[in-house]
């Protein structure tokens, strides 16, 4: 009874690693050029950047000049 019920714990424990790892990548947003990305996505240090129409953080050597 005892090695059922640790078992049923890892379990759920197992499944909840799942359901916790599905739900990374909540707050990229999708996008056509970088300037549609929201400004305060990021923090200060870092700058948003549209990468394969999606808004994602990176550092700022990456951001394109504007003319």
């Amino acid at each position: 009874m005892d090695e059922i019920l640790k078992f049923v714990y890892a379990l759920i424990i197992f499944v909840s690693l799942f359901l916790a790892a599905n739900n990374v990548d909540a707050n990229i947003t999708n996008c056509q050029s970088t300037f549609d990305c929201p400004r305060d996505m990021c923090s200060h240090i870092r700058d948003v950047i549209c990468i394969f129409k999606k808004c994602k953080c990176a550092g700022g050597r990456y951001m394109p000049q504007v003319p």
